[in-house]
C-alpha cells in the first residue's frame, strides 16, 4: 500500500515541521528562503493543496523513486511553501509553526514515507518559501512543471553502458557498419528522423529472443538490462549474443527491408509490438536454433517474408499491445505452418513469456 499525504484545510498544523541542518538564504529574486533537510518525523505533516497538485502517481512510479532515495546523491530537493512566517530556531534546526504545503515534490515525499515505513531514515532536502498563498504556489508549480519531461528509457539504458556488458555490446553493434540498423537506434531523449527504433525496444527484443535464458522478466528497463547481462551475455557469451541480434534484424531486412525505409511510422514491421512477437516466435521453437545460435534456414526466411505484414488488420496488431500481440503471435505461427503436413514448427518443451508490457513504453514512430 502506498502511503498518501491527505489534503488538509488551512490552519495551524498539529505539530511544527522540523528542518535540520538548516539556514536562511537569499533567493535570486531577493526573497528570504530556508534550506535544509526535512526531519523524517515531519514528512507526514506536510500538506497538499489539490487545487493545483496532480495527486500521487501510480505504485510503479513511486517505487522507482524509492530506489533513488537511499543511493548516493539521493533525490532532488523538494520545494515547499509556508503560509505564514512563524518559526523558531534551535541551533541548526528550524521549527515551522504555520501550515507548510508541498509545491514541487509530492511524489518524492510519498516515496520517502514509503522508505521510512521500511525502517530506513530518508534524507530529503527542501527549499521553503515564506508567506505563500495558494495562487502563488500554483503559479510556481506550473513554472516548475511546464517544461519538465521524464527522462527517456533510452537514456537510462545508455547510461548503463560502462557497467553493463550487454548494453555495451548492443550500443557497439548499433553503431557497427555490419549491422542493418547501424546508426538507426535511438539512444537519446527523442528519436531522430533517420532512426527507426528505440534502445528500449531493442533491449526488449533481445530479452525476448533469448527467453530460454532470461525466463520471465518485468519491471524497469534497468532491471531488464541487468537480467540480460547476467543470463544472456554471461551464459552464452559475447560472440553468440552479438551474432543472434545481428541475425534477427537481418531476417527482418531480408523479409521486408530495413535499409530502404525512409519513414519508420510507415513500416509496421519495425514497431516494437511486431518485433517482440517475431522474437518470441523464434525463441519458442527449436527450428530456429542450433544450441545457443539463432539459425534461420532459407526456406523459413522465405515463408516468414510472405506473411501479410501490410494487411490493415495485421498492421493494426503490430502497433497494439496486450491481447493483440497474442493474436499476432498466433497468426504468424499459423502462417509459417500453413500448407505443411510435416515439419511444422516444433516448440521447446517449456515456453516462457519474457517481457511484460510497460504502460510507459515509447512508441517507435519518429
Amino acid at each position: 500500500m502506498i502511503h498518501s499525504i491527505a489534503a488538509k484545510p488551512v490552519g495551524k498544523p498539529t505539530v511544527a515541521i522540523k528542518v535540520t541542518n538548516a539556514a536562511l538564504a537569499e533567493a535570486s529574486n531577493g526573497d528570504i528562503i530556508l534550506r535544509g533537510l526535512i526531519d523524517p518525523s515531519s514528512l507526514c505533516s506536510l500538506q497538499v493543496d489539490l487545487t493545483y497538485q496532480r495527486g500521487v502517481q501510480g505504485r510503479k512510479h513511486i517505487r522507482g523513486i524509492m530506489g533513488g532515495i537511499p543511493g548516493r546523491g539521493g533525490v532532488p530537493d523538494i520545494e515547499l511553501g509556508m503560509r505564514g512566517h512563524s518559526y523558531t530556531e534551535a541551533g541548526d534546526d528550524f521549527f515551522l509553526h504555520d501550515p507548510v504545503y508541498i509545491i514541487d515534490g509530492l511524489q518524492r515525499t510519498t516515496a520517502a514515507l514509503e522508505v521510512l515505513s521500511s525502517g530506513v531514515q530518508p534524507r530529503i532536502g527542501a527549499m521553503i518559501h515564506f508567506d505563500t498563498l495558494s495562487k502563488w504556489e500554483r503559479e510556481r508549480f506550473e513554472v516548475l512543471n511546464m517544461n519538465r519531461s521524464p527522462v527517456a528509457a533510452n537514456i537510462l539504458i545508455r547510461n548503463l553502458e560502462d557497467e553493463n556488458k550487454a548494453i555495451k555490446l548492443m550500443r557497439s553493434l548499433s553503431k557497427s557498419p555490419v549491422f542493418v540498423l547501424s546508426d538507426k537506434v535511438c539512444w537519446q531523449q527523442k528519436m531522430k528522423r533517420s532512426e527507426l527504433i528505440h534502445a528500449q525496444t531493442m533491449l526488449k527484443v533481445v530479452a525476448t529472443l533469448h527467453s530460454r535464458w532470461v525466463g520471465h522478466s518485468s519491471g524497469s528497463c534497468t532491471k531488464l538490462a541487468d537480467t540480460v547481462e547476467r543470463r544472456v551475455y554471461d551464459e552464452i557469451g559475447q560472440v553468440s549474443m552479438w551474432q543472434n541480434i545481428k541475425t534477427f534484424f537481418e531476417l527482418v531486412d531480408k523479409c521486408w527491408g530495413i535499409r530502404t525505409i525512409q519513414y519508420s511510422n510507415k513500416a509496421s514491421y519495425m514497431k516494437g509490438g511486431f518485433l517482440k512477437v517475431l522474437a518470441r516466435v523464434l525463441a519458442d521453437h527449436q527450428d530456429f536454433w542450433s544450441k545457443n545460435a539463432l539459425v534461420i534456414s532459407t526456406d523459413l526466411t522465405r515463408k516468414i517474408g510472405l506473411f501479410a505484414i501490410h494487411d490493415n488488420h495485421v498492421a493494426y496488431l503490430c502497433g497494439a499491445a496486450g491481447k493483440a500481440q497474442s493474436q499476432l503471435y498466433q497468426l504468424l505461427v499459423e502462417h509459417i505452418n500453413s500448407g505443411k503436413r510435416t515439419r511444422r514448427l516444433a516448440p521447446f518443451d517449456r515456453v516462457v513469456p519474457v517481457v511484460e508490457e510497460d504502460d510507459d513504453e515509447q512508441s517507435d514512430a519518429a
